[in-house]
Protein backbone atom coordinates (compact mmCIF):
# COMPACT_ATOMS: atom_id res chain seq x y z
CA UNK A 1 0.00 0.00 0.00
CA UNK A 2 3.08 2.53 0.98
CA UNK A 3 4.49 1.49 -2.22
CA UNK A 4 1.57 2.14 -4.32
CA UNK A 5 1.04 5.68 -2.42
CA UNK A 6 5.30 6.47 -3.16
CA UNK A 7 4.65 5.06 -6.93
CA UNK A 8 1.44 7.25 -7.46
CA UNK A 9 3.19 10.59 -5.53
CA UNK A 10 6.39 10.28 -7.93
CA UNK A 11 3.86 9.82 -10.77
CA UNK A 12 2.33 13.17 -10.00
CA UNK A 13 5.17 14.47 -9.30
CA UNK A 14 6.55 13.26 -12.75
CA UNK A 15 3.51 15.12 -14.14
CA UNK A 16 3.99 18.21 -12.74
CA UNK A 17 7.64 18.13 -13.77
CA UNK A 18 7.02 17.49 -17.25
CA UNK A 19 4.29 20.29 -17.20
CA UNK A 20 6.70 22.65 -15.85
CA UNK A 21 9.22 21.49 -18.25
CA UNK A 22 6.56 22.02 -20.97
CA UNK A 23 5.74 25.57 -19.51
CA UNK A 24 9.43 26.00 -19.67
CA UNK A 25 10.31 25.24 -23.53
CA UNK A 26 7.56 27.43 -24.86
CA UNK A 27 8.64 30.25 -22.48
CA UNK A 28 11.77 29.46 -24.07
CA UNK A 29 10.10 29.00 -27.45
CA UNK A 30 8.54 32.77 -26.85
CA UNK A 31 12.26 34.19 -25.56
CA UNK A 32 14.29 32.78 -28.82
CA UNK A 33 11.67 34.49 -30.95
CA UNK A 34 11.42 37.51 -28.72
CA UNK A 35 15.39 37.32 -29.43
CA UNK A 36 15.56 36.87 -33.14
CA UNK A 37 13.41 39.59 -33.90
CA UNK A 38 14.76 41.89 -31.38
CA UNK A 39 17.90 41.22 -33.66
CA UNK A 40 16.37 42.00 -36.68
CA UNK A 41 15.28 45.47 -35.24
CA UNK A 42 18.92 45.41 -34.06
CA UNK A 43 20.03 45.19 -37.67
CA UNK A 44 17.58 47.90 -39.14
CA UNK A 45 18.12 50.33 -36.74
CA UNK A 46 22.54 49.59 -37.50
CA UNK A 47 21.60 50.07 -41.15
CA UNK A 48 19.26 53.23 -40.06
CA UNK A 49 22.35 55.12 -38.49
CA UNK A 50 24.69 54.24 -41.05
CA UNK A 51 22.47 55.90 -43.35
CA UNK A 52 22.09 58.69 -40.99
CA UNK A 53 26.21 59.19 -40.52
CA UNK A 54 26.22 59.03 -43.95
CA UNK A 55 24.38 61.72 -44.82
CA UNK A 56 25.30 63.78 -41.82
CA UNK A 57 29.09 63.04 -43.75
CA UNK A 58 27.99 64.46 -47.12
CA UNK A 59 25.73 67.37 -45.59
CA UNK A 60 29.04 68.53 -43.25
CA UNK A 61 31.13 68.25 -46.82
CA UNK A 62 28.46 70.70 -48.51
CA UNK A 63 28.61 72.77 -45.87
CA UNK A 64 31.75 73.06 -45.99
CA UNK A 65 32.06 73.73 -49.87
CA UNK A 66 29.56 76.39 -49.32
CA UNK A 67 31.24 78.18 -46.40
CA UNK A 68 34.48 78.26 -48.85
CA UNK A 69 32.36 79.31 -51.50
CA UNK A 70 30.81 81.99 -49.18
CA UNK A 71 34.37 83.04 -48.18
CA UNK A 72 35.33 83.51 -51.81
CA UNK A 73 32.31 85.62 -52.66
CA UNK A 74 32.51 87.35 -49.82
CA UNK A 75 36.62 88.45 -50.35
CA UNK A 76 35.17 89.35 -54.11
CA UNK A 77 32.43 91.71 -52.84
CA UNK A 78 35.28 93.35 -50.95
CA UNK A 79 37.52 93.85 -53.41
CA UNK A 80 35.04 95.53 -55.28
CA UNK A 81 33.42 97.55 -52.55
CA UNK A 82 37.26 98.89 -52.66
CA UNK A 83 37.25 99.12 -56.30
CA UNK A 84 33.68 101.22 -55.76
CA UNK A 85 35.30 102.94 -52.90
CA UNK A 86 38.54 104.00 -54.97
CA UNK A 87 36.51 104.90 -57.98
CA UNK A 88 34.01 107.41 -55.31
CA UNK A 89 37.37 109.08 -54.67
CA UNK A 90 38.47 109.73 -57.97
CA UNK A 91 35.49 111.17 -59.06
CA UNK A 92 35.17 113.47 -55.95
CA UNK A 93 38.99 114.61 -57.45
CA UNK A 94 37.87 115.40 -60.81
CA UNK A 95 35.05 117.01 -59.69
CA UNK A 96 37.06 119.25 -57.36
CA UNK A 97 39.62 120.05 -59.91
CA UNK A 98 36.92 120.94 -62.22
CA UNK A 99 35.48 123.02 -59.78
CA UNK A 100 32.47 121.39 -59.54
CA UNK A 101 31.25 122.05 -63.51
CA UNK A 102 29.91 118.79 -65.00
CA UNK A 103 31.06 118.80 -68.71
CA UNK A 104 29.25 117.84 -71.70
CA UNK A 105 31.53 115.14 -72.43
CA UNK A 106 29.72 111.63 -71.71
CA UNK A 107 33.11 110.15 -70.15
CA UNK A 108 33.05 112.66 -67.34
CA UNK A 109 29.13 111.90 -66.69
CA UNK A 110 30.32 107.94 -66.81
CA UNK A 111 32.50 108.16 -63.75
Amino acid sequence: QQLIQQFTDKDIQCNELQHNLQQTEKLLATRDQECGQLQKELQATRADLSRAEEAKHRLARQVASLEEESAQVKRRLQSADAELEKHRKLRAMIHNLSGGVQGSQPSSQAM
